[in-house]
């Protein structure tokens, strides 16, 4: 069996001894395998996790590579499953130390009561697991999220632990090892709690008050709240001198509280008080049919009611699975309550006003054995009443969907013997703060937890649908059980001749909310979001609808007021009730987002109360408002050149926190220059377009830069701007060429061209015409790319301008790529003479191109220390430039020039680490170099199986980058011919011949004089 080392830096175990840590997209890869095992992961997410998403004409084929060469680093031991565009884990044969350490943790929790020693030795062994954060290493939102919900695990374990050693009667070991656990986690109640209970029990009780008021201090100061019920009510105890070893048990008293415990869930002692016998009631409804996902809700809850959390509330938008969590948990936790549970349906989100809480006071005292008559009129009365009745029981309340605070304070019991389980579409933040609640937030689901509900729900006799229209349904349903319950229902119900229909209404943004309406009454989506919209005060309703017309999904407080109208502390309040309604989410940095179907509906409403046209000229001001943000964000993060930041309004404190807006806010601006292209803002586009085009380049965004260029082309022609068109068409091609596409880039750079042309516009006639050359040089048209170099050298000549450098370069690179290294070096050093000549402020980057080529130059002509020179400076201006990420080539280069020297290990490693950054940054010429590098070096080595490996892989990448495709087919010849595989040899050899034949290679004759000899 494979071991898998998680909790820390991500290490690979095999059977026969040895060990593998996996780094790069590997152990990216590795890592979301891993957090799903057993359970299938789509290529979408794979894809996204890898690449951000990004896509081009090969991410496809990427994951398939990377999966199979994780399968040949894990061995025959473990199994990769493809199925249906997912790839998936398989759990049998993999033995994962966060699953030991969950296992555990439960088995511990089992016999907590009936024998604290084996708890606290199961408990130690689980810890010992441990060896630093989880997927240390690992950067990924999904693997981030995991990593904290272990850590949350890590954190219950030791509190369990130290509170299973106060039973046992070791409260000296606990004390001492508690005050370092606080200092590094000083806003834990329960650690607090612990250290206040062992020092009270061993008679220090003035050191145990002494710590309450740290704790209160500290809670006050970080947070502005007070402690908790639970920690006020001991040191309540402590200073009424109470015996408190009913609350952490002498061991000979711990078999003795152990009394229907159910899934670890323990009975406490004080459930064995004497109490008067009066009815038992067994109010819940029946368990949910299914539950899908929620194991770290259940987790947490399952540990707070251990720590005798008294009050848990579940909280979340409608719909999204709150009652069905409840109700699941209850039934497999309804064994530890042997009094009997109670359940209220408090109507909080309903048609109707919300119960009153002296009715469900009436009804909860009637269960527990008093006649009508003898209930009290006043709430306060009845609570008072109903807190009599249930003290000392071990009793489960269930309250469901709770209105407001108010609404649920007067049911609450008073003791800890009881647990209230309460769900709410409110955040209930007033119950947290006063009555010392749990709120256990209920998100939405992820997509494979979506789609494994949805296919539960259609069952065996539904339409049959394919893995990828599965996804897109249970996608469009937001994670929303009971969207997905309703989806499944409707395509069940769908005759098959309508199913395309169907689907196509739920895929449409503008269709779903309806089709997942149809059902009429309290069970329709759009029903469910109006009892939670109709609560909303005026100005709250009018930011859900101006949020709801905005483009794009995530919004900060500065748009609302400037949609709105509201001054700041009214849109404050505003976003507050949405917040608190679970309408909006806010996250960091202080953004906010509607879920996608609460934003459907919102659109719904402001369509019909404001008009076709909402937003009218609040969009433009809106508009500039995000223009003056961005350009304040660009300015930190990628600042052009001679650009001073201080001359942008500063409204960000650093880099990162401008870095971390444009990520949220990237998707917002895009939506909203195709809004704006469309509806009149037409600065908006193009502008933005010169602000991003650079950082969404260096992040390689190529999807996100083409709906800008595209919306800037729209508006441009909606303008009758010539020269924005001229840009944007410009922009378009030159990513395009980037991402491998050179017919699409060769049409867009004719058109910027041709406009360039008409206007009389010189300047952009030559970069149009040098990066024209590039498209055609990319299609092995190496004729018609030297013409437009050579065009565009005599331009920038006439015109005295330093850019001439950038062509001369790159008619340096088709000299090389054609085997007339010799004719490269002298456009070289004309490219660097110049560079010198250039403002010293512009050298650097005038130089880095020029010194890179040499780089590549030099190896060619077999001349290294030349090679190294060169790539010494070359690397020392890409890291000062900023430019690291796309200097690959120039490193794996280096490492070639490194073997030409005899320098055989120093090469290997320097080439390694070109592979890595090329593979971080998915830079296919650098992949398809670092790749063909190692390959040389290997077959010199007789390491010829290593040699054709990465060959192989440099065709792989290699795209429309020839010279290195060129480069591999050569290689492999020689391979195959070392190993007496003739007919192969030849083969490749002949694909060589082909590419030489196209761009009048200098060896086209000595490669057909090869192929002719055999």
């Amino acid at each position: 069996m494979v071991v898998f080392d998680v909790l820390g830096p991500v290490q690979v175990r095999r059977p026969d001894g040895s060990s593998w840590t996996p780094t790069g997209l590997q152990g990216l890869l590795l890592g979301l395998l891993l957090v799903h095992v057993g359970r299938p992961v789509s290529v979408d997410e794979i894809i996204d996790a890898l690449w951000g998403g990004l896509t081009d004409s090969r991410t496809t084929h990427r994951p398939q590579t990377h999966v199979h060469r994780l399968r040949r680093a894990l061995g025959p031991g473990v199994a990769i499953t493809a199925e249906g565009g997912s790839y998936c884990l398989a759990a049998q044969g993999c033995d994962l130390d966060s699953d030991r350490f969950r296992r555990l943790m439960r088995e511990a929790h089992q016999v907590m009561a009936s024998d604290p020693a084996r708890a606290v030795d199961l408990l130690r062994t689980s810890l010992d697991l441990w060896t630093g954060r989880p997927y240390q290493g690992l950067d990924h939102p999904l693997l981030t999220g995991e990593a904290e919900r272990l850590e949350e695990l890590r954190l219950c374990a030791l509190e369990d632990l130290h509170h299973t050693e106060i039973v046992r009667g070791r409260t000296d070991a606990v004390t001492a090892e508690l005050p370092a656990l606080l200092r590094e986690h000083p806003l834990r109640e329960r650690l607090y709690e612990i250290q206040m209970l062992g020092q009270a029990l061993t008679g220090r009780r003035a050191d145990a008050l002494a710590t309450y008021r740290k704790a209160r201090r500290t809670l006050a100061e970080e947070l502005g709240v007070e402690p908790g019920v639970r920690l006020r009510r001991l040191e309540q105890d402590v200073l009424d001198g109470r015996d408190l070893s009913g609350v952490a048990p002498a061991p000979h008293q711990a078999g003795e509280a152990v009394s229907g415990a159910a899934d670890g869930v323990a009975d406490p002692p004080e459930a064995h008080v004497q109490v008067q016998q009066v009815s038992r009631p067994s109010e819940l409804p029946g368990p949910p049919a299914r539950l899908c996902g929620r194991t770290d809700e259940l987790a947490l809850v399952d540990h707070a009611v251990r720590s005798r959390a008294g009050v848990i509330a579940f909280t979340g938008v409608g719909g999204v699975g709150k009652t069905t969590l409840a109700l699941h948990w209850a039934h497999t936790a309804v064994n530890a309550f042997p009094d009997g549970q109670l359940y209220a349906a408090l109507g909080g989100f309903g048609p109707d006003a919300p119960l009153p809480p002296e009715r469900v006071l009436g009804g909860f005292l009637r269960a527990l054995g008093l006649d009508s008559r003898e209930l009290p009129e006043s709430t306060a009365e009845r609570a008072a009443m109903f807190r009599s009745r249930v003290a000392g029981r071990r009793m489960l309340i269930l309250l469901d969907d709770a209105a407001t605070a108010d609404q649920v304070r007067p049911l609450l019991p008073g003791t800890d013997h009881c647990q209230v389980v309460i769900t709410s579409r409110d955040a209930l933040s007033g119950l947290a703060v006063t009555d010392g609640a749990l709120r256990v937030p209920v998100r939405p689901l992820p997509t494979a937890e979506s789609r494994h509900l949805l296919t539960e729900e259609l069952g065996a006799d539904a339409p049959a649908l394919s893995p990828d229209t599965l996804t897109e349904v249970a996608e469009a349903c937001g994670g929303i059980p009971l969207a997905v319950r309703l989806a499944a229902d409707l395509v069940r119900d769908q005759a098959a001749d309508r199913l395309q229909d169907l689907l196509a209404e739920l895929r449409a943004p503008d269709g779903r909310l309806g089709a997942l309406s149809r059902r009429s009454g309290s069970g329709s989506l759009r029903e469910v979001l109006a009892r939670s919209v109709h609560r909303l005060d005026d100005d709250a309703h009018l930011v859900l609808r101006r949020l709801g017309d905005l483009p794009g999904h995530s919004h900060d407080l500065r748009s609302v007021r400037v949609v709105t109208g509201l001054e700041r502390r009214a849109a404050a309040r505003a976003v507050d009730s949405l917040v608190r309604a679970h309408l909006v989410d806010r996250l960091p940095p202080r953004r906010l987002m509607l879920h996608d179907l609460v934003r459907d509906y919102a659109r719904e409403l402001a369509a019909v109360q404001d008009g076709g046209r909402p937003l009218g000229e609040a969009f433009a001001a809106y508009c500039e408002q995000q223009l003056r943000t961005a350009r304040s964000a660009q300015a930190m993060v990628t600042p052009v050149d001679h650009q001073d930041p201080r001359t942008v309004a500063p409204l960000f404190d650093d880099r990162a926190s401008a870095a971390r807006w444009l990520d949220c806010i990237l998707e917002t601006l895009l939506a909203t220059a195709e809004r704006a292209a469309a509806h009149g803002s037409l600065d908006f586009a193009p502008q933005l377009s010169a602000l991003l085009r650079r950082h969404l380049d260096e992040h390689h965004r190529h999807d996100e830069m083409e709906r800008l260029h595209r919306a800037a082309l729209r508006a441009a022609q909606a303008q009758g701007s010539p020269s924005g068109e001229d840009t944007a068409q410009h922009n378009l091609g030159i990513l395009a060429l980037r991402r491998g596409r050179p017919s699409v880039a060769r049409e867009h750079l004719r058109a910027s061209l041709e406009i360039a042309e008409r206007i009389e516009d010189d300047e952009r006639s030559a970069a149009s015409r040098n990066f024209l050359a590039g498209a055609y040089a990319a299609e092995r048209d190496l004729g018609k790319a030297v013409h437009h170099l050579q065009e565009s050298i005599g331009i920038y000549r006439r015109l005295k301008l330093p850019t001439v450098i950038h062509p001369l370069t790159n008619l340096a690179t088709m000299r090389r790529w054609t085997g007339r290294s010799h004719l490269a070096m002298p456009l070289l050093q004309e490219a660097l003479a110049l560079a010198e000549q250039a403002e010293p402020a512009d050298r650097p980057r005038y130089r880095l191109g020029p010194q890179n080529e040499m780089t590549a130059v030099q190896v060619a002509r077999r001349d290294p220390q030349g090679a190294l020179h060169a790539a010494e400076e070359a690397l020392e201006l890409s890291q000062r430039l900023g430019r690291w990420p796309k200097a690959s080539a120039t490193l794996a280069w280096r490492g070639t020039a490194l073997w030409q020297q005899g320098r055989t290990e120093e090469a290997v490693r320097q080439i390694r680490d070109a592979l890595d950054l090329a593979e971080a940054h998915q830079v296919s010429l650098g992949l398809a170099t670092a790749h063909n590098g190692l390959a040389e070096v290997f077959r010199d080595l007789g390491r010829l199986t290593a040699s054709e490996e990465h060959h192989r892989a440099a065709l792989e990448h290699a795209g429309v980058a020839w010279e290195e495709e060129l480069r591999a087919h050569r290689g492999l010849s020689e391979t195959c011919r070392l190993t007496d595989r003739v007919t192969e040899a030849e083969a490749h050899l002949a694909a060589g011949l082909r590419i030489c034949e196209a761009v009048d290679h200098q060896d086209t004759a000595d490669l057909r004089r090869m192929l002719s000899a055999g």
